[in-house]
């Protein structure tokens, strides 16, 4: 079950740029459910983002992903094993899969559409409009709506390159990376549905703040003592 929901973190990505780094925090919800016997509690966390000229990170609970575009290298990196996988860019899963992931690979491919809807709202003083992204895997569909904003004080077409490559790490199709790049604007919030194995798990996320400010040592680096491995592992999934 833990596999299936994998990542819901990132259900979009965010993508911003600026002369200096840019953080964007974002607060994140995910209900409750029961599953298998097992009841999972609500789960809130913040989602943090950095960006920095042809450099990104970006940390959702235990997992954090690293985009330097002109070391042409990605980092992906597990907090709780303390291990870290670096490949060449552009992000090529085939590289770091190893041989009993592949089917699940294959099956989890995240493919969909997206569509505006042509509502407007204001969320936290900036307009935004609305659209639908419907996704769908082996093991899992999801209905996302993005509120999306193009009153930021930022460049968001700048980096949208980059977060790609980390769309490509949590198994995003080409031509799903496509038509979120067809879409104008910055997702301040969004609310999302996915349906598993006959269930409903609903969650949403928001933009808490954007701050431009010298990010902290080793922002965009692997944290000292980490172990490099050479390909995933099924616990880089749960």
């Amino acid at each position: 079950m833990r596999r299936i929901v994998l990542m819901l973190g990132i259900a979009i990505g965010l993508t911003a740029a600026a002369a200096g780094d840019v953080r964007i925090r974002e607060s994140q919800h995910v209900d409750g459910y029961y599953s298998g016997g097992v009841t999972e509690p609500a789960r809130d966390q913040e989602n943090e983002y950095w960006f920095a000229g042809d450099r990104l990170a970006y940390r959702s609970g235990l997992r954090s992903y690293i985009v330097d575009q002109a070391a042409g290298r990605f980092l992906f990196i597990n907090h709780t094993d303390k291990t870290y996988i670096e490949t060449p860019l552009p992000l090529d899963l085939r590289r770091i899969v190893p041989e009993i992931l592949t089917g699940y690979f294959e099956q989890s491919l995240r493919r969909g559409s997206v569509t505006p809807t042509g509502t407007v709202s204001d969320k936290g003083g900036h307009l935004c409009r609305s659209c639908l992204l419907k996704m769908t895997t082996g093991y899992f569909d999801a209905d996302m709506t993005l509120w999306l904003s193009t009153d930021v004080p930022f460049d968001w077409r700048r980096l949208e390159k980059l977060f790609n490559q980390v769309r490509r790490m949590v198994n995003y199709g080409d031509e799903l990376i496509a038509a979120i790049g067809e879409q104008e604007g910055f997702p301040l919030a969004s609310e999302f549905t996915y349906y598993v194995e006959g269930m409903q798990i609903r969650g949403n996320a928001r933009v808490i703040d954007w701050t431009e400010l010298e990010a902290p040592p080793g922002t965009y680096a692997v944290p000292a003592g980490y172990i490099r491995k050479e390909q995933l592992q099924p616990q880089d999934l749960n």
